[in-house]
């Protein structure tokens, strides 16, 4: 009876301090807009790198563009993700609360001739490595808009990301989808100074 009672107490206690995600929920990656219209983004990437970067613990990169098409500009919509581990939670070495931030996100959003680009930041819990593969269980990231294209319109700001992504080490791809990245970043900007 006292083994079964320790078992019992030995339960409750682990499923208290251990998360849902942690534990194996396999919940492909979302964005949940907490707008008006509460619009749900799924994340169904089919090209997918990691990378390890400097300063942080590695980087993970996907879209749902195919990549030559991403490469010639030859599509019509999508989206591209850029999460930075910062840190690796460490039981009693840092902290493991939801509130804590480890990751950050870059989220380039494309429709026609319009993008927008959001970040945030938020919790998780992150496995494997940049040279293996890495893979997130996001617990709880907040994004907004930061910058866009005159006529993009913003159907997500503000917005929650959840769930898990994996993605197998790519360095070569992973640096092509930065390049690209970067260069929505930077005409977003120069749009956004020119208005």
């Amino acid at each position: 009876m006292l083994r079964n009672s320790f078992l019992f107490i030995l339960l409750i206690f682990l499923s208290g301090c251990s998360n849902g995600n942690f534990l194996g929920n396999q919940q492909v990656l979302q964005v949940h807009s907490l707008g008006p219209e509460e619009l749900l983004l799924h994340c169904d990437f089919n090209v997918l790198a990691s990378l390890p970067s400097s300063g942080t613990e590695g980087e993970l990169w996907a879209t749902d563009i195919p990549l030559d098409l991403l490469e010639s500009g030859n599509f019509e919509s999508g989206q591209i993700i850029q999460m930075q581990v910062l840190w690796i939670p460490t039981p009693g070495k840092t902290p493991l609360a939801p509130t804590s931030t480890n990751i950050t996100i870059k989220q380039i959003i494309i429709s026609g001739d319009e993008s927008g680009v959001y970040v945030g930041a938020g919790y998780g819990w992150p496995t494997g490595s940049p040279q293996e593969g890495l893979s997130i269980h996001m617990e709880d990231a907040t994004i907004e808009l930061q910058s866009s294209t005159l006529n993009f319109s913003d159907l997500l700001t503000p917005a929650t990301m959840v769930g898990y992504i994996h993605a197998p080490a790519d360095t070569t791809i992973a640096r092509k989808l930065s390049a690209i990245a970067e260069q929505y970043t930077i005409n977003n900007t120069i749009n956004n100074t020119k208005n």
